[in-house]
């Protein structure tokens, strides 16, 4: 075999071997990229978060993965191609219409037991003055018995002495004026018994409106939905809706997850599960299944993950 020969042989191997390589990093890159070095996009001015709370937000989102992992796996740059963009569409419209939704149920069951105290608290009083009443009744009525022995007594014995007609009619007065006043402490139970029932149907009925404006509240928000509060795109992550600090860190987190290669899990609970819970309580933590899935995608690559580690911190520098 001539030189010439020689030299386009190996030219030409050195070519296959070029393009099989290429094709290889291609079709694999996107398996454990890491580390990922990424940069904070587009913010639409819509979304009430400044530069550095979201740089702060997407930090402890990509600690819930480095703290199983002993290196790097996100680092920020600001000539990063990877881009984490706050897109503002109609889910950030949704959830701030759930969030002004829910402040209007919450205020009007801040008003609902601010009424059921005032409830309670006549509710108190009638059972004070009720309790007093019965009291004051009984004296009257046992005093009453009392004061008709005596003046059939004195009936009986043909009239009473003036001193002792004197002492009856001192009784008659008192027990006459307890009389009216127990007529009109009576009456004046009976008005704040019937403003008790006005109340407490009142608040039965305001009850109901809640509980029915609660039932109307989770038929609009309190399902599960699918991960779309955000995407991840390859060379992005595109955050779309979030109602608090927690429900942002856990989006940036299943997508950084994406990011790393990781697809959805069959687990409800887990990070990577489809199913994103609306009312998350706490900031992501990961499951033995989302922890089983990072080791899978990114542990025991063995040379071809170091090998597609160097192509990309190469690529990186120019």
């Amino acid at each position: 075999m001539s030189l010439s020969m020689r030299f386009s042989f190996l030219l030409a191997l050195i070519l296959t071997l070029s393009l099989a390589g290429v094709q290889w990093y291609q079709s694999t890159r996107y398996i454990c990229p890491v580390p990922i070095n990424y940069r904070l996009g587009v913010i639409d001015e819509s979304f009430s978060i400044t530069e550095a709370e979201a740089k702060d937000y997407i930090e402890q989102a990509s600690e819930v993965w480095e703290g199983i992992s002993d290196r790097d796996l996100f680092v920020y740059n600001d000539e990063a191609d990877f881009t984490i963009n706050f897109v503002f569409d109609e889910r950030q419209e949704t959830a701030n219409q759930q969030t002004a939704d829910r402040e209007r149920l919450d205020n009007i069951a801040i008003q609902n037991d601010e009424f059921r105290l005032q409830i309670d608290r006549l509710q108190t009083s009638f059972e004070n003055q009720n309790t007093e009443f019965k009291v004051l009744k009984a004296n009257y009525d046992e005093r009453l018995v009392a004061y008709n022995n005596a003046v059939r007594q004195a009936n009986d014995r043909g009239g009473a002495t003036p001193a002792a007609f004197e002492v009856l009619e001192e009784e008659r007065a008192v027990l006459e004026a307890e009389s009216n006043q127990l007529r009109t402490s009576s009456g004046e139970l009976n008005q704040l018994a019937q403003q008790l029932n006005q109340l407490s149907t009142e608040g039965n009925r305001l009850v109901d409106l809640y509980n029915l404006e609660v039932q109307k509240y989770n038929n609009l928000y309190g399902e599960a939905h699918e991960f779309t509060q955000g995407d991840y795109r390859g060379g992005e992550i595109n955050i779309y809706k979030f109602s608090d600090e927690i429900e942002l860190i856990n989006v940036l987190a299943h997508e950084f997850g994406h990011a790393l290669g990781i697809d959805h899990v069959e687990e409800p609970g887990a990070l990577m599960y489809y199913l994103l819970n609306d009312e998350l309580d706490q900031k992501p933590v990961l499951t033995e299944i989302d922890i089983a899935a990072f080791q899978t995608e990114c542990s025991n690559q063995g040379v071809g993950a170091d090998i597609r580690g160097f192509i990309r911190e190469t690529l990186t520098r120019f």
